[in-house]
Order: structure tokens, then sequence, then C-alpha cells
């Protein structure tokens, strides 16, 4: 049952990033990335909300070897998954 509706969902999946963009407002890169655990844990918690796409932001998140391991839970729901 769904129960609320979000059209968008931001997920910084890390803070690592190769370039140094003049206009970024994210500050100094740094070598901290989401874990699993927290991926597994909003997706369950989410599993009873409609959410229209979902993008995942860093820094740069094709640093994180891991990306297509993060994304899966959110993909294997069945929502929209788009780079950012």
């Amino acid at each position: 049952m769904i129960y609320k509706v979000l059209s968008n969902l931001n997920i910084e999946i890390t803070r690592k990033c190769n370039l140094k963009c003049a206009f970024c407002h994210k500050g100094k890169a740094q070598n901290l990335t989401i874990s699993k655990e927290v991926i597994d844990k909003s997706v369950t918690e989410l599993k009873d909300v409609y959410i229209q796409s979902i993008q995942f932001s860093g820094g740069e998140p094709t640093l994180q070897n891991d990306i297509e391991e993060l994304i899966a839970p959110f993909s294997n729901k069945g929502l929209v998954v788009k780079p950012r």
C-alpha cells in the first residue's frame, strides 16, 4: 500500500571527486561513501513510498567502484534511476 509520494529522491553516494569545478557548491572532495547497509535500510524504509525518480549524486558517483551494487536495490524495486 502506497502512503506517500516523492517526485524525486537524491542520494549522495560519495564525496569523492577528481574534478575541481569552480561552480561546485559541495566544497572539497572527501573520501566518504555511503555504505551498502544504509542503502539497504533506505530501500526497506521506502517500501511503501511511491518514488517517481531517483538520482545518485556526489562528488563524482562514477568514481565509486561498486556503483552498480549500490543502485541495484532501487532499480530492483522498479524505480527509475537517473545519473546526475
